[in-house]
């Protein structure tokens, strides 16, 4: 569940849960 109704707030969530999920799923990029 990453991202936002902004555009700008969907990449700043998406930075910071393509990190996080990155650790489960490696290479995650919406």
């Amino acid at each position: 569940m990453c991202g936002g109704p902004t555009d700008a707030v969907a990449t700043c969530l998406r930075s910071a849960c393509e990190i996080l999920t990155n650790d489960a799923s490696s290479g995650y990029q919406p």
